[in-house]
Parts: C-alpha cells; sequence; structure tokens
C-alpha cells in the first residue's frame, strides 16, 4: 500500500506486530513523521546483499514508545474505575541522621562553651589576680587599703603613707606566696626590687563548683599591712621642769621625759632661799621629718627656743615689767654700786645700809664688810655721780616668788684729785626673790 491509498483501510487502534528477526511483514505498516508506509517482502541472499528493483533498503524507524499499561485502574490514559495505586513511602533514614548528627554539634558546642566559661572564670579568680591589681595599684600610689595605722604619736598617718608611696615611686612590684598560705586564706608578700613593702591576707568570700572538678572562689582582702621604716630624725628639747613642750601639736609626756631633775646652774644660789624650777630634758626619736617645737610656760604664753645642733633650748619667758618694781630694781642696782664708791648714806659706818635690798643672810654683806674696812678709804675722790643710759631689760619672772632682770646704766664720775672724768659701767642680772613682803636681791652674776 502506497501514501496515497485510501488511508480509511488503516486501523490505528491495531498495534503493529513485529518479527523478532526484525523483518517487516506485509499487510502490516509502521508511522514516521510524514504517515503510514507498507512494506513489501524484503529478504537478503544470505550474504547481506538485496536484489536490485525487486527490493529496496530503508533503515528501521526509531519505534514509537509504547504508553504503558497502567494496572491500577487506566490504560492509555483512561480510566477504568479501579482503586487509586499506592503512594512510594519516602525514607526517613537520612533526616533522622541530620537531625542526630546536628544534635550531637550542638551539644558538643554547648559543652566546649561551658568548659571554656568555667575555665575562663576558675582563672579570673585566682587570688594572684588579686594580687597583680594591688600591685598595680601600689605602682600607681591609688591604693587606699594599706592600714598605716594612726602613724606615730608626733607624725599622722598622712605623712607616713605618703612618704611611703614617694618611696615606691618608678619602683615595679612584684608579688609571691608567703609561709602560711592556705587555700581559703592566702598570704602574699609585695616587694619593691629586693626590698620587702608589705604583706596581702586574702579571704575568700564564696564559692562556685564547676565541671565537678574546679572551684571558683571570690575573694576580699582581710589585711594589708605595709612594711616601711621609720624616721631616723631625733630631737632632745630642754625646758625648765614648770614647761609644756608640744612636738608637731602633740603635748610630750612621762614617756618622752629623760631627766626632769636638771638642776639651773644659774639658780643655784636662789635655791637657798626659795623652791626653783629644775630643768627638763625631752627625747623624741624616730621622726621621718624636722618637727615642729613649740614651748610655752605655766602660764600658756608661747616662749622662744634656741636650736643648737638637733637641741633645743628654751629659757624662762620674759615680760612687761611692773614700773614701780622696775624702779626699785633700777635704785638697788645704783645704791649696790654707791655703797663701793663711798656715795650710800651710812656706808662708811656699817653695811647694814645694804641690808634692805638683799636676803636676811646674803652672802655679799661678807665682802661688803671686807670692802668697807679696808677698801673704801682708798676710793679716789670725786664729785657726786650722775647715772646715764639707764635700761632695765629681760624681766623673767620664773616663779611667783622669783624673778631676775638684766640692769644696765653709765655711772660718771669726776674725779677732783686728777680732774679727770671715770665711767663705770654695771651690766649685771639680779635675781630677786620674795622674802617677807619684799622683793630682794639673792644673787646677781655679770653680763658679759
Amino acid at each position: 500500500m502506497r501514501k496515497d491509498d485510501d488511508m480509511d483501510m488503516i486501523d490505528f487502534d491495531k498495534e503493529p506486530t513485529y518479527a523478532e528477526s526484525g523483518e517487516y511483514y506485509e499487510g502490516e505498516y509502521y508511522e514516521d513523521g510524514d504517515g503510514y508506509y507498507e512494506d513489501d517482502y524484503y529478504n537478503d541472499n544470505g550474504n547481506g546483499e538485496y536484489y536490485e528493483e525487486d527490493y529496496y533498503e530503508e533503515k528501521r524507524p526509531a519505534r514509537k514508545p509504547r504508553k504503558k499499561k497502567n494496572n491500577y485502574g487506566s490504560y492509555n490514559g483512561r480510566d477504568y474505575g479501579y482503586l487509586d495505586p499506592p503512594k512510594k513511602k519516602k525514607s526517613v533514614f537520612w533526616p533522622l541522621y541530620i537531625i542526630f548528627i546536628s544534635l550531637m554539634i550542638c551539644g558538643w558546642l554547648a559543652v566546649i562553651l561551658y568548659c571554656k566559661k568555667c575555665l575562663v572564670k576558675y582563672e579570673a579568680s585566682q587570688p594572684e589576680n588579686v594580687i597583680a591589681d594591688i600591685a598595680k595599684e601600689l605602682s600607681s600610689g591609688e591604693l587606699d587599703n594599706f592600714d598605716f595605722g594612726s602613724g606615730s604619736r608626733f607624725e599622722s598617718a598622712s605623712i607616713l603613707k605618703d612618704t611611703y608611696f614617694k618611696s615606691l615611686d618608678g619602683k615595679e612590684i612584684t608579688f609571691e606566696k608567703a609561709a602560711g598560705s592556705t587555700g581559703t586564706r592566702p598570704i602574699f608578700n609585695l616587694y619593691a626590687g629586693d626590698k620587702s613593702i608589705g604583706t596581702v591576707t586574702l579571704k575568700a568570700t564564696s564559692q562556685e563548683p564547676m565541671m565537678l572538678l574546679l572551684t571558683a572562689q571570690t575573694w576580699a582582702i582581710e589585711s594589708v599591712a605595709p612594711n616601711f621604716e621609720t624616721g631616723d630624725t631625733g630631737v632632745t628639747i630642754k625646758v625648765p621642769s614648770d614647761y609644756k613642750v608640744f612636738v608637731n601639736g602633740i603635748e610630750l609626756s612621762d614617756s618622752e621625759l629623760v631627766d626632769a631633775s636638771a638642776q639651773i646652774e644659774d639658780f643655784e644660789n636662789v635655791a637657798i632661799y626659795v623652791d626653783v624650777p629644775t630643768m627638763a630634758e625631752y627625747r623624741v626619736d624616730g621622726l621621718m621629718f624636722a618637727p615642729e617645737v613649740k614651748i610655752t610656760d605655766a602660764e600658756g604664753n608661747e616662749v622662744e627656743s634656741t636650736l643648737d645642733g638637733s637641741t633645743y633650748t628654751a629659757d624662762f619667758a620674759s615680760t612687761d615689767m611692773p614700773a614701780d618694781l622696775q624702779a626699785l630694781v633700777l635704785k638697788y642696782a645704783e645704791d649696790y654700786t654707791n655703797f663701793f664708791s663711798g656715795d650710800l648714806p651710812g656706808c662708811f659706818t656699817s653695811i647694814n645700809c645694804l641690808r634692805p635690798m638683799f636676803t636676811s643672810n646674803s652672802y655679799f654683806f661678807a665682802p661688803a664688810e671686807i670692802y668697807r674696812c679696808e677698801d673704801m678709804g682708798f676710793y679716789s675722790a670725786h664729785t657726786e655721780p650722775v647715772f646715764a643710759n639707764e635700761s632695765v631689760t629681760n624681766y623673767t619672772p620664773v616663779t611667783d616668788s622669783f624673778f631676775y632682770v638684766d640692769v644696765y646704766f653709765e655711772k660718771n664720775l669726776h674725779l677732783t684729785r686728777t680732774g679727770e672724768d671715770r665711767v663705770d659701767v654695771t651690766n649685771q642680772r639680779y635675781y630677786y626673790v620674795l622674802e617677807n613682803g619684799n622683793w630682794v636681791i639673792a644673787d646677781m652674776k655679770q653680763n658679759l
């Protein structure tokens, strides 16, 4: 059958039959892109050659894919009303495997992060870290925990602290555990170079177990004891026994008193008549700096002192002298010189003219009597004395019944036999005591 034959004779629903040898039989058709064709018989002669004119060789066309028969209710797209085919079950192994691996990874990451956190916290909780921070504060001079106590009696803790931190300037602070240190009460020695500068004791305030093996502890400073040298400055203060001494504003007590009974040489003759004070000697050592020394008398008036090396010596405080007492002192001094020049009334007959101005048993009477009897007649004749440049100074009340005063004047004499002018200078210190309600001379010494 050819292409132009009647196409009505073709049964399109009939499926072609193929021989196993691949040959097409007459009466069967195949389909290509242009339509259906009828094949004639063809054969070879056993050697693969085809007969001319009667036969032709044609390549076997590609077989049209057959529609797969559906065993579950349809065939070639037609529904025969059977049950729906069962769905194919999906495998759960890989999803479960992926989930398991993910959980394992997350779990290990959580464990690693937890361990890291615990190790960091454990390392940060070591007492050496607290001591390292203290060392930094010491290097910068900002540590407030050091207890300098109250300092010494005469130098405050702030002075000691300032001096202590100045000694650490520019020095590296190191530390090491001290003997007796424990896990809950570590003790560290601090050093600036090779010099020990203090001891720090810590105490555990809390404990946190971690990972069944470690414990993180929180530390607090229990005590900080600085090691510092006391000063090597010392002073000696000598004052009358009834005076008060203050060093850096602190009154000295018996703990600084070395001797309270030293006799005052200038008062040895006065002590025969009245009670005189002694000199007290105080000693203060271990000061960092030269101190401020203040001395007051029995009435609380500040008195001056002299400094010789490291020794302060205070004399008795002088004050203004009452006018009547000043006149009395000046008169007694002039009368005494007039006795020796023969100008005091009654001096040639006795020494009674001197008695009102001296103590009742004064040792000055004996030499005055000897002078009156043996030498007074040889004194050069002269006119009446004229006193000039008179002064009464340094009035110093020592006690209520004892004072001393300095008297100066110039006694001008004109010698009648020679016509010469003579000047006798008096520059004396007079020691007065109160006897029977009257001020009298107990002693006198030349002022050089």
